[in-house]
């Protein structure tokens, strides 16, 4: 995609079979993160988001948001940690102080306890994270703040503008879901500190952020892992007409339990919305279901990643220029062979003030999922 003007507001939408990362270009030219993906840790080259700052020549950036402790959404944000200044870290209100240290400590023993190398990789980069946020500092040479997402918290600009043009805002997590979360980690240890119990892998979804990016009149939800008790709090706490937008990111990778009743129908208010998901291919998602749910209240579906879709949910053409049938066809010819493991692919919009998608992009895998491709 060749650089827009500003003015302008950039969304792009990066993932492959696993993991995802969203890059904001802002209209005053700012930039902004939310998650990260990279397949190692050991080596750059795999981190997506990197290397797309990189080809912007981004010199720093204005924000780095970690919506939820799950390692498809954190991996890799130590990297652009040590190479960018930042202004702010955004995260999860229930992941702060005492909270912080009890998911730390979980995650540290679930991980020995398991004897998995990747797991134990993952913990070690959460912590490195945290320390490197402990002693960032901004182009100021301020130490960097960490900002508390919360249902309607103003998370940009700061200071709070609330006459600004653009606004990036927290839909979650509520208070609700925040002391849900607090009270199952506590429950996870005993009166001395020792673990007793675990957390069930999608626990930590309940505290994931979603944000709305508001910019004049456009709007855009970027939803992280947020589940149905998480959207039904969200349905609870603002007008269907805030919650009216032109693009979102769909939530938990397509799963059918990333959204709830009545939600798409309040997204699609005034319009169809583009949509755009990332799958996790390890867990089958998206869910065919789920798109067949999703479909009557979007424009487009689009994907980062085509081929990391799993073949049982949706099925997947050979190229995003190639019919379904040709998928087919060349397996048959071909026969059954290891496919390696999908490239990361980028979706890229350009949104105006007023509402309008003035163009749309595909990198890589990346590309739009047919109506066909899922009934």
């Amino acid at each position: 995609m060749a650089t827009t003007n500003p003015g302008q507001l950039e969304v792009h939408v990066i993932g492959a079979d696993e993991g995802e990362s969203i890059v904001l270009r802002l209209p005053n030219d700012e930039w902004g993160v939310v998650d990260c993906c990279a397949s190692s840790l050991k080596d750059q080259s795999s981190n997506p988001t990197l290397l797309f700052l990189e080809s912007r020549n981004v010199q720093r950036l204005a924000f780095i948001c970690m919506t939820h402790p799950h390692a498809d959404h954190f991996r890799g944000m130590s990297q652009l940690l040590s190479k960018y200044l930042v202004d702010f870290f955004l995260l999860p209100g229930a992941m702060t102080g005492e909270e912080l240290r009890l998911i730390l400590e979980h995650e540290s023993f679930d991980a020995m306890k398991a004897g998995a190398r990747e797991r134990q990789e993952n913990v070690s980069e959460l912590k490195n994270i945290f320390r490197q946020v402990k002693i960032q500092k901004t182009a100021n040479g301020r130490p960097m703040i960490p900002k508390k997402a919360c249902t309607g918290t103003i998370l940009y600009p700061s200071p709070i503008d609330q006459t600004a043009k653009l606004q990036v805002t927290a839909l979650s997590p509520s208070t609700r879901q925040a002391i849900r979360y607090e009270s199952k980690l506590k429950d996870c240890f005993d009166s001395n500190g020792r673990l007793v119990s675990k957390l069930k892998p999608s626990d930590h979804n309940v505290i994931s952020i979603a944000l709305l990016v508001v910019f004049g009149k456009t709007r855009v939800v970027l939803s992280g892992d947020v589940e149905k008790g998480g959207w039904s709090d969200l349905l609870e706490e603002f007008e269907p007409a805030q919650l009216s937008c032109h693009a979102v990111k769909i939530s938990h990778h397509g799963s059918s339990n990333g959204y709830c009743s009545h939600l798409w129908a309040t997204f699609a208010r005034e319009r169809n919305p583009i949509s755009v998901l990332t799958p996790f291919n390890r867990h089958r998602l998206p869910r065919r279901e789920a798109l067949q749910h999703i479909r009557p209240f979007v424009s487009r579906i689009s994907c980062t990643c085509l081929s990391g879709l799993d073949e049982k949910e949706v099925r997947v053409p050979l190229s995003v220029n190639e019919p379904a049938a040709s998928r087919a066809a060349l397996r048959q010819i071909m026969g059954a062979r290891n496919k390696p493991k999908p490239a990361h692919g980028r979706c890229a919009f350009v949104f105006d003030d007023e509402g309008n998608c003035v163009s749309a992009d595909f990198d890589g895998e990346a590309g739009d999922i047919a109506p066909e491709w899922h009934v």
